[in-house]
Order: structure tokens, then sequence, then C-alpha cells
């Protein structure tokens, strides 16, 4: 009843009884295979114990069975795309959309400056909208957990004021020579310490210069064209 070593090598015959699983089920090798019904650790002899009377890709614990049969942790879910780009800059009352895509279902914790604002369960695409920004510097998370790890995705949010004494000149917010402006605001003067203490110098003081060009037209007519014009000339350089 022993192997005797007569120094060849074959296969085992079909129906050779090759092991057993973990719940002691026989396994006989087919087509020079150990298997029998084609099952997790009735079809691999190196089968894990967690993957037993299950198929491959099954879960098992903490993780999934593989093609051979064992029992594997996944990989930590990864956000893959996310949008806008951080740094992002609006200005106060402005509308802003935050948008992550993840590479397995996980649970969404938004969170602004560590206060969570939004959850989402169970997603692979998740967002957050905010519909009124108010003046600050935010910090915009979105931590997405599952059992097998966590990710996140951070943005810093700048809101700042509108243009008052260019909005005043033109009378609206939207003509396109304001946009090149909040466009430079952004672009240049908000991404250094001494911009950013202009743009805050300005904001302080402009707001009473902004009400008497909203009382007088021909005030506004002169700084249109005599200051926010040539100033829009100039950032046009700078911002195409």
């Amino acid at each position: 009843m022993r192997w005797l070593d007569t120094g060849n090598m074959q296969n085992k015959a079909d129906g050779t009884i090759c092991g057993y699983t973990a719940n002691k089920t026989l396994k006989r090798c087919y087509d020079c295979i150990c298997t029998d019904t084609w099952i997790c650790n009735t079809t691999f002899c190196g089968a894990d114990a967690a993957c037993d009377g299950k198929t491959p890709g099954d879960s098992c614990a903490g993780g999934i069975c593989n093609s051979t049969c064992n029992c594997v942790a996944l990989a930590q879910p990864e956000i893959t795309t996310y949008a806008p780009e951080s740094a992002v800059n609006d200005s106060r009352g402005a509308t802003r959309a935050f948008n992550i895509t993840i590479d397995q279902p996980v649970n969404v914790s938004w969170q602004i400056n560590g206060s969570i604002v939004l959850t989402n369960c169970s997603v692979t695409k998740a967002s957050y909208t905010n519909t009124s920004a108010v003046i600050g510097t935010w910090n915009v998370s979105a931590i997405v957990t599952n059992a097998n790890g966590t990710d996140m995705q951070t943005w810093t949010w700048t809101v700042t004021s509108p243009c008052f004494i260019a909005t005043a000149a033109y009378g609206t917010p939207l003509h396109a020579d304001i946009d090149v402006l909040r466009d430079f605001r952004d672009e240049y003067m908000m991404t250094n310490p001494g911009g950013k203490a202009f743009v805050n110098a300005y904001y302080t003081l402009s707001p009473p210069i902004a009400d008497l060009i909203r009382d007088n037209e021909g005030l506004g007519v002169a700084v249109r064209a005599g200051v926010v014009k040539p100033a829009v000339q100039i950032t046009k350089r700078f911002v195409g």
C-alpha cells in the first residue's frame, strides 16, 4: 500500500483519489485535474478552506475566490476620476458641483471643513452640489469607504466677493469683460500671497465706491471707459 519510486514519472490515472476538501469530500483525478464537481475546494488541491463550496468570483472571508480557488483580499477602493480640478475658485453665491468615480462600490461621506454635508451608500459614482457659496476658503472632501479600505479626494475651494467696481460700472455681473477680470483674479492673483492681499484689500475698499458708481450713470460710463476697459485689455494678455 506504499508508493515505490521506480524513477518513472507519469500522470495519475483518471479516478485516482488525489486528496480531499476542507469538509472531507474526496477528490479524484479527471483529465489530469484533481476534481469532481468543479466547485472550489473540489477542483484544485491547493484551494483555501474559505472558498470551500464556492465558485471563482464568489466572496470569501474578507476577499474573493480567485481562479485557483484561493481567497484573496480585494485592493482598497480607489477614486479613479474627479472633477473639478483643485483648487476651485468661485464668487459668493455661486453654485458648484463636485464629482467622483470609484473603481468598486463604496459608501461616500462628503465633508466641508470636517463636517458631513451628504452621504451616498453603495455607489461607484457620487456628486455633491453646493448652491450658496459663502465667502471663505473651504476644504471639500469626498471620503470613500468599504470593507477593503478607504480613499479620499479633497478640493480647496476659495469663495470671494464678486468684482464690485467693474460690476457696478457695467450694471451686470454677466458682461464678458468681467469674466476676463475674474479669470485673471483666479488664475494669477489668488495663487500667490501678494495677489491675495491685493484682492482682499480691493474687496474691503470697493463696496462704497461701487455704490457711488451705481447711483451715477455718468460716473459709471467714465469708470468703464477709463478704468475697467484698460484693465481688461491688460489682463487679456495673460488670460487670453
